[in-house]
């Protein structure tokens, strides 16, 4: 299997039924872009604005799950130096992407292509994932793209700072201390001028229109958010999005379950589990399935 990618440069004129789903069906809501964007700069230095930040992320994580920083101390020319890289790899003759192929999900380096949506469909994407921490081996990284391994480093260290100081101002907002960590979160940086990211609601499919500069941060498994919030991508029809999704949690043999400061006398409402598995449900999972609803005891 070549990919999406080689599909099109073949000239396909359809998207294969494989690949066609109406699980997250609706219409998009033409409003402007109401997820929030959350400025950081100056709450490492400044009592006021960090109180402010983390009481807007408050907001943000129990209405939404989701939203959007700027300040974040991560360059422009960082995020555009990621994005260029990305498309000089999936530039490349589908032979040499396909030396990275591979369908092994704990594999730490690898492209592949229509992860499954469904039982019967999959997602009309390619991705490449890369671990970042440990870090792989040096020699299962491309030498072909210029600067790769600096690029990605420098990427997984800013990213890793961010994520560190968002989960801090998240553990201080539920009462856990500076050192707590709760859970996991997704930064995720979408590309200027493509679109396709939306959330889903209260019912209505909300563009989420990428924003110079801004990172969008994704924490509603982490909270298990009350509201129903879903995503979906829609497909660009005049030129391929990239985006870059940095997943930020526990080791597998970590152990998860609900925090015993949180429960106070009341049961918890979900089992407890390894990180590994927590994600290989994730990765099971079809298409419109919350994987932390695996995991829900279902007497409360």
């Amino acid at each position: 299997m070549a990919g999406v990618r080689a599909m099109v440069d073949l000239g396909i004129d359809h998207v294969p039924n494989e690949y066609l789903t109406s699980i997250c069906k609706g219409i998009t809501i033409k409003a402007p872009n109401n997820l929030p964007i959350i400025d950081l700069s100056g709450i490492d230095s400044d009592d006021l604005k960090r109180k402010s930040a983390a009481e807007e992320i408050h907001l943000a994580c129990q209405k939404w799950g989701f939203f959007q920083v700027i300040g974040h101390g991560i360059s422009n020319e960082l995020m555009q130096d990621i994005i260029k890289m990305v498309h000089y790899f999936f530039n490349l003759p589908a032979k040499e992407r396909m030396v990275y192929y591979s369908t092994d999900i704990y594999k730490s380096f690898r492209f592949s292509t229509g992860s499954i949506a469904s039982a019967s469909k999959k997602f009309w994407s390619d991705y490449l994932f890369q671990h970042c921490q440990p870090a792989v081996h040096e020699d299962d990284l491309p030498e072909s793209i210029p600067n790769y391994r600096k690029i990605t480093s420098n990427y997984a260290k800013a990213v890793d700072e961010l994520a560190r100081k968002l989960l801090r101002i998240i553990a201080q907002n539920l009462g856990l201390g500076c050192h707590a960590d709760p859970g996991t979160i997704t930064v995720l940086q979408q590309e200027l001028g493509v679109e396709g990211l939306e959330v889903n609601y209260n019912g209505q499919w909300i563009p989420v229109k990428p924003v110079e500069g801004a990172l969008v941060i994704n924490v509603a498994d982490m909270l298990q958010a009350t509201i129903n919030i879903r995503v979906r991508v829609l497909v660009n029809t005049k030129r391929p999005r990239v985006s870059i999704a940095s997943f930020y949690g526990p080791t597998g043999d970590k152990h998860i379950a609900p925090l015993e400061e949180l429960l106070g006398d009341n049961p918890p409402m979900f089992k407890a589990c390894l990180f590994r598995e927590y994600m290989d449900n994730f990765y099971k999972n079809h298409l419109g399935t919350r994987n932390i609803e695996k995991l829900r005891i279902l007497n409360n």
